[in-house]
């Protein structure tokens, strides 16, 4: 279970709570101490040098839309709800003292373990699927990767632009579909010339009104969509891309980043800045869910995010109030595996695969 706490502000979560839950019984203590220094932000992260404030406000004026959030109200909002919630948590005991030590500056070892992890795999250059139909974990050698997948898991490594679409549409329609696009920005793609352990294609905003979404969502099921805090983004979603597929736009929910010890892993900054949370945007068709997540409207997903850059929390256990029991679950533009879901994705194993899922366990082929 990931949810430690929540209220009518939200939810406090632990994505290495979650992880542990999955593979506590496949992991030696040494795998296990790699998951927490994963997870040891133990500081905010360090500031942004005046030097490189000046190469943002530069690049502000060529390409200011990425960047800047949709106003100082919405920022000034997002503060004062987190203000808040996290007084709350702090009261419920949720956090640990902050410790100052040359190991945790800048959060030094978890971003170590982090790069580790990601420098380790080997990405397949080809369309592939599988998955785990037993109720417990498999472990297996995969394109030359060690893998280790949850139960009742299903995959497709594939691009979304070159996805079978018939193969995938076997699996039937699904109640909640998840997307963490990667959105098109130009800053991330001159950075990503220069290293290229956590790159991606970004996507074109076209051609993801292309993903036939009407193939795969139930007519009483649900899209949550993460969101850069770009305008321009959000635009696309709400102008474009939900009447494109036949949706509507019912609830936003921010994902807002804390240290173990319950500080903002960055401080809430000017527009043009980086802001401490992102977004999801969450959309339907069904008149019954709409009147669910309205009354949930902004609530605040907080957790200690891992070092892996977009390691996105899981969202599993929140859902669970919203849909049926035993419910068909897909994610779009996946880099780890759920237990009972559908994940597709060009690097969808990418987290199941590194030194923290070693184990002696006998491996198979998938």
């Amino acid at each position: 279970m990931s949810i430690l706490f929540k209220n009518d502000t939200g939810w406090f979560i632990s994505h290495l709570a979650h992880l542990k839950s999955i593979y506590r019984g496949d992991l030696d203590d040494s795998a296990l101490t790699n998951l927490e220094k994963l997870f040891d932000i133990s500081s905010p992260f360090a500031k942004v040098t005046e030097t490189s404030l000046k190469k943002k406000r530069k690049r502000k004026g060529e390409n200011s839309d990425n960047h800047e959030p949709t106003s100082l109200e919405e920022i000034e909002f997002i503060r004062k709800k987190s203000n808040k919630f996290l007084e709350e948590l702090k009261v419920a005991d949720m956090f640990s003292m902050r410790l100052e030590s040359a190991s945790q500056e800048n959060n030094a070892e978890a971003q170590e373990v982090a790069k580790n992890m990601l420098r380790l795999f080997k990405s397949p250059n080809c369309k592939f699927n599988g998955g785990n139909s037993n109720e417990s974990n498999v472990t297996a050698m995969c394109h030359q990767n060690l893998c280790i997948f949850p139960p009742k898991c299903r995959f497709f490594n594939s691009d979304i632009r070159e996805m079978d679409y018939e193969l995938l549409e076997k699996e039937g329609r699904f109640n909640a579909i998840l997307m963490d696009p990667p959105w098109w920005n130009k800053y991330i793609r001159r950075k990503r010339k220069k290293c290229t352990v956590e790159s991606y294609d970004m996507l074109y905003n076209e051609e993801l009104l292309k993903f036939p979404m009407n193939r795969f969502l139930d007519e009483a099921g649900v899209v949550l969509i993460w969101c850069t805090n770009a305008p321009s983004h959000i635009l696309e979603l709400s102008k474009v891309l939900l009447p494109a597929w036949n949706l509507e736009h019912i609830a936003t929910w921010y994902w807002l980043k804390v240290t173990k010890s319950g500080d903002p892993v960055c401080p809430f900054s000017e527009p043009c800045q980086k802001q401490p949370f992102e977004r999801i945007i969450i959309a339907s068709r069904s008149q019954d869910l709409k009147s669910k997540f309205a009354a949930l409207d902004k609530r605040l997903i907080l957790s200690v995010p891992s070092a892996i850059h977009s390691h996105k929390p899981p969202l599993i256990d929140i859902l669970k109030d919203f849909l049926p029991e035993s419910p068909r679950c897909l994610e779009i533009f996946a880099r780890y595996l759920l237990p009972g879901w559908t994940s597709v994705g060009n690097e969808v194993l990418r987290l199941q695969c590194s030194p923290s899922f070693d184990t002696d366990k006998e491996k198979t082929q998938v």
